[in-house]
């Protein structure tokens, strides 16, 4: 069974992660361990995503997280992926989403992929350092996905942005592979 608490300084939060958590389908019953979850990922401005993200990210031990983003005026398309699963899609508060990749990138890297399109967004103002790579993917021509259930706009076009950036990196990535 999966036991999953607060960092000891913030224990009197144990009630809010229980509710963070309740609603999640990760498929966590499944699990056997132990999660801690550090007290800035709960005090953080967006609990509701950061928490389950937390929790999903470490029980599947990945060391780089890959974020597609469709930013929007108000609203972003968000679908976070480790491995080849993936353990978040929805939609965020375009103004929080920076400082929320923030939180995530002191526990894991990223690499960002974030659509260019009708709203300019940019996230070159924050000071990233190596933990997030972020890889602008033009909005025009991206992959049709099926068999993804329809759901709001931009949750469907972050996973496409997604898709479309992961091709551009592997393609980068074989034109600089010596032939052999």
């Amino acid at each position: 069974m999966l036991r999953v608490r607060a960092e000891e300084p913030c224990r009197d939060r144990t009630a809010m992660l229980v509710l963070l958590l309740k609603g999640v389908s990760y498929g966590f019953s499944e699990v056997e361990g132990e999660v801690v979850v550090p007290c800035d990922i709960l005090e953080s401005e967006y609990p509701e995503f950061l928490v389950p993200v937390f929790v999903a990210l470490r029980l599947r031990k990945v060391e780089l997280v890959e974020v597609g983003i469709d930013p929007g005026a108000s609203r972003s398309g968000v679908v976070v992926l480790a491995g080849d699963e993936v353990v978040y899609r929805g939609v965020l508060l375009t103004s929080k989403l920076p400082y929320s990749l923030e939180r995530l990138s002191r526990y894991y890297r990223l690499r960002v992929y974030l659509g260019t399109g009708a709203h300019p967004f940019s996230l070159e103002a924050f000071q990233w350092g190596d933990r997030v790579e972020v890889v602008e993917v033009e909005e025009r021509d991206l992959p049709i996905v099926e068999g993804v259930e329809l759901g709001k706009d931009h949750e469907v076009d972050a996973l496409r942005i997604l898709i479309k950036g992961k091709l551009i990196k592997m393609r980068k990535s074989l034109g600089n592979t010596p032939r052999g």
